[in-house]
């Protein structure tokens, strides 16, 4: 759980400001951000991408879900999903339960 909040205190992005009530991390950490929430039994019900544009940051409307009930499932389409984006510079946002 501390790996997890140094994570979003050293990286995290608030869109507060934006409106959302969100904190994005860049795609490079996803992996890390989906293991840690994996060993913590938690489900990944899905997510948003961002991307940078002129100092801010841009919903692309790329997004995935989740709708099962198997908590190793949840982690497994998140981590497909986010490794196809992970040489790209984009930021996601978790949305867990």
């Amino acid at each position: 759980m501390n790996e997890l909040i140094n994570i979003y205190i050293n990286h995290g992005i608030s869109l507060f400001e934006k409106g959302e009530n969100t904190v994005i991390i860049p795609i490079n950490l996803s992996i890390d951000i989906v293991d840690i929430l994996g060993c913590l039994n938690l489900f990944i019900l899905g997510g948003d991408i961002y991307r940078k544009h002129d100092n801010k940051f841009e919903h692309t409307y790329d997004s995935w879900y989740y709708e099962g009930n198997i908590q190793s499932e949840s982690i497994t389409k998140a981590k497909t999903y986010l490794d196809s984006l992970k040489n790209q510079n984009l930021y996601v946002s978790f949305v867990i339960k």
